[in-house]
């Protein structure tokens, strides 16, 4: 497995409890998997959803509100390497406003700029995958396989990976 990332966004994993965190940078998982996975059709969140672990809270867009970018060009992000996803299946897809409490961009001044204040993102999902383990030393015995959800957010004006999420509960 290759695993290699680069952040930009400040993030505390203990406070968040959370098992991997990628956000506003790259990430490249390699899972040796060739099936490929087909484009799903991404609807609009219809009710509100609650990241609480992560900060995060999804609310539907506005009635006639459509995304810029399309939800394949948004996917690509995860065969080019720019988010972290099990490519060997299909996600759910929706289209969803997004708003972060926790999570933000260090300005020069001290400030946190959040990652997401009234969004427009596509939030792509799988559940029951392998979680990916991080930070088990060498020669250490690893915890028992457990399975996660993978979550990733992609602005849904340009296609752009923006964060992406893996964790038993987020």
């Amino acid at each position: 497995m290759n695993i290699q990332v680069r952040s930009t966004v400040l993030t505390s994993l203990a406070a968040l409890g959370l098992a991997t965190i990628v956000s506003c940078g790259s990430a490249k998982v390699g899972t040796g998997d060739t099936q490929s996975a087909t484009t799903p059709n991404a609807v609009p969140l219809t009710h509100t959803v609650a990241y609480d672990n992560a900060g995060i809270t999804l609310t539907p867009p506005a009635v006639g509100q459509v995304a810029k970018a399309s939800v394949g060009t948004a996917l690509e992000a995860c065969t080019t390497g720019e988010a972290v996803c099990p490519t060997n299946l299909s996600p759910t897809a929706v289209f969803a406003i997004a708003n972060s409490t926790v999570t933000g961009e260090i300005q020069s001044d001290g400030s946190v700029v959040p990652t997401f204040k009234d969004r427009p993102v596509y939030v792509f999902t799988w559940l029951g995958q392998p979680c990916v383990r991080a930070g088990v030393p060498a020669g250490a015995s690893s915890p028992p396989a457990e399975t996660c959800t993978y979550i990733v957010f992609s602005d849904a004006a340009t296609g752009q990976n923006l964060y992406s999420i893996v964790s038993p509960n987020p």
